[in-house]
């Protein structure tokens, strides 16, 4: 953000993306401060996540266990436990056959994120497994239909 307009962004019309544990990382920045590294001031627009894995004690086990090997607490890195009032609004793409981040917990996610007041929309494909949405997975079978849905996002966060 500091260096925006010298790489001509404008950094007031930027949505932050990401894919599983993109969208954990993506997410941890509104909403885990760390002493040596606290959240960012500059919020973007809104987020998109694609099975963002945000709940690492409830959900990925795998998360779970790598934390504990790096000697940090799981609730201390999982976004999903940090939520606060003034988040940008948030889309969340999963599928119901995932079984990093459930869709019970996105959906308990998106009611803690409404509940302060966040605007977090939650979309579940059937017969949807974790990566889903990337191209060349199923023959594209949902890889379309996710851009179609981000691009309508968008649109409604800069109207």
């Amino acid at each position: 953000v500091q260096n925006g307009a010298k790489h001509h962004i404008d950094v007031d019309r930027l949505v932050v993306s990401g894919g599983s544990a993109g969208g954990h990382l993506s997410l941890a920045l509104s909403t885990i401060e760390l002493d040596d590294d606290p959240v960012i001031e500059h919020l973007p627009r809104g987020y998109v996540l694609f099975n963002p894995v945000i709940d690492l004690v409830d959900g990925w086990a795998g998360g779970q266990k790598k934390c504990v090997a790096a000697g940090i607490e799981p609730r201390s890195f999982s976004p999903a436990h940090h939520v606060r009032s003034n988040l940008p609004p948030t889309l969340i793409l999963s599928g119901d056959k995932d079984s990093l981040i459930t869709p019970k917990l996105l959906e308990q996610f998106q009611s803690k994120m409404n509940r302060l007041n966040n605007n977090c929309e939650v979309k579940i494909y059937p017969d949807a497994g974790h990566g889903f949405f990337n191209y060349g997975r199923e023959e594209n079978r949902f890889f379309q239909a996710t851009m179609w849905e981000m691009e309508d996002f968008t649109d409604r966060v800069f109207e």
